[in-house]
């Protein structure tokens, strides 16, 4: 099964400081996560323009993303769109996952799965 992960979801994870990872691997045992660049390059933009704790928060994400990537346990796509979100679209099938907290989001899949957080610890799938 194959992951992909959004912008909030990675924000979110690292203010909560969730190892979502860890849990990931727990209820999927042979999933693959994936990182579309463009979320990475929300992440950056976000850096330049957020300030004090939130600005933290997205350079932890971007820590965190750096980390697991150097480990291999992310793998990064560049898929051709203008927006994170309409790139995530494109993998909207039955054998992806989408990890998400974005309301609008989550409303435009119709085959994917979507995974979010529940009590700021729990993975919910849905």
């Amino acid at each position: 099964m194959d992951i992909f992960l959004d912008t909030n979801f990675l924000v979110y994870c690292a203010k909560q400081k969730l190892d979502f990872t860890r849990e990931i691997e727990r209820i999927f045992p042979k999933s693959r996560l994936f990182l579309l660049s463009q979320v990475r390059d929300e992440l950056r933009s976000l850096q330049k323009t957020e300030k004090g704790r939130s600005k933290e928060t997205v350079e932890l994400a971007l820590q965190i993303v750096d980390n697991l990537k150097s480990k291999g346990a992310i793998s990064e796509k560049k898929i051709e769109s203008d927006s994170a979100d309409d790139a995530l679209a494109g993998f909207d099938n039955v054998n992806s996952i989408i990890a998400t907290m974005d309301k609008e989001l989550k409303e435009r899949f119709k085959n994917a799965k979507i995974l979010t957080i529940r009590q700021k610890r729990y993975l919910f799938l849905s």
